[in-house]
């Protein structure tokens, strides 16, 4: 369940931080990461993404307090980052980037927003809509980014050790680097109607 893998996530880099704030700092301040990113096990990278040229859209915290307002503003106003394109009317979920305390909100809470959802009543098309919910819920900023930024999709890994990419994946979401490239790509539809 791609959900409960979110909500372990968060837990190991929880015990990650405290054993890390035991040994590093003797437990006097607390050892923290400042960004946590969400991908699929499929991922493809059409290119190499440059990390850094995203990070100062995103905030150092998760609804700062006045004593952190100043330490925050020389960054942007995201606590979330993913590509425009493959949203399905919510977030993409190729990729995301979080500050770290939005990032330990959103994937450690999924199952807990399911259950406030279930009793409200709520209702949702699709995961990327449910995030979106979620997104809303817990007050975390997102912003969308092109797939230049974010040049990831979701791959098929084939036998042969090839990928193959769904039209959909292919057809309007790719950056404009690789544009004569992706016609290379196997199309997983013609592999599908070989099987």
């Amino acid at each position: 369940n791609m959900y409960q893998a979110h909500i372990n996530c968060a837990d190991q880099i929880l015990a990650y931080e405290q054993e890390k704030t035991l040994e590093v700092n003797k437990n006097l301040t607390a050892w923290r990461f400042d960004y946590i990113i969400s991908t699929r096990e499929d991922a493809y990278f059409y290119t190499p993404m440059n990390i850094s040229a995203l990070l100062p859209q995103l905030r150092l915290v998760h609804n700062p307090t006045p004593t952190t307002v100043a330490a925050d503003s020389n960054h942007g106003k995201c606590d979330i980052i993913f590509k425009n394109c493959l949203t399905f009317g919510g977030f993409n979920m190729r990729l995301q980037l979080f500050n770290r305390d939005a990032g330990i909100i959103m994937l450690g809470n999924r199952f807990k927003f399911y259950s406030i959802m279930h009793q409200a009543g709520w209702k949702t098309a699709n995961p990327e809509c449910y995030e979106m919910m979620e997104a809303d819920m817990y007050d975390v900023l997102s912003c969308r980014v092109d797939i230049d930024y974010i040049p990831v999709t979701a791959a098929r890994h084939l036998k042969d050790g090839d990928i193959c990419l769904y039209d959909f994946e292919n057809r309007e979401c790719y950056p404009t680097a690789v544009e004569e490239n992706i016609k290379h790509i196997k199309k997983c539809e013609d592999i599908e109607k070989t099987i």
